[in-house]
């Protein structure tokens, strides 16, 4: 989550911090348990607030990537798996992120890895994304950043 932070952050907008007992809060809530690599990159790092200019370099690099937007504070991860799960979304998954389209990027809380998918909204599908969160930071982390 640092090398994102680093290089993908909106400068003027440090990232968010969160505490143990937020996510402790949400885990209760939801009755799941993040795992622990989520749990320690947020506790480390913060929440980034991510620059479009991801998006653009995404496209710029031709890659086939969601455009990864926000990243979900314990609370609004709670009232967002509750209200996707309102309107379709399975059961067993719980997000953390969106992309630029208002799907979500999600653990399964019925199994113990920490595999990345994501929920469409519109189709309600769920797809494999990444098979480990460290694997998912680090597709977006090694984004190629265009000359300046």
């Amino acid at each position: 989550m640092a090398e994102l932070n680093r290089r993908w952050s909106v400068p003027d907008y440090p990232p968010t911090p969160v505490s143990a007992e937020e996510i402790a809060e949400a885990e209760r809530n939801l009755s799941f348990s993040f795992p622990a690599t989520y749990r320690d990159s947020v506790l480390a790092t913060g929440l980034p607030r991510l620059t479009t200019e991801l998006w653009e370099d995404i496209e710029a690099a031709g890659l086939d990537l969601p455009h990864l937007c926000d990243f979900l504070t314990p609370q609004e991860t709670v009232s967002t798996t509750r209200d996707y799960r309102d309107a379709g979304m399975p059961a067993n998954l719980v997000g953390f992120a969106s992309d630029s389209g208002g799907n979500l990027f999600v653990f399964r809380s019925d199994t113990a890895d920490d595999a990345v998918w994501m929920f469409d909204h519109d189709f309600l599908t769920v797809k494999s994304v990444a098979p480990s969160f460290e694997a998912w930071l680090k597709v977006y982390g090694d984004v190629p950043q265009r000359a300046a």
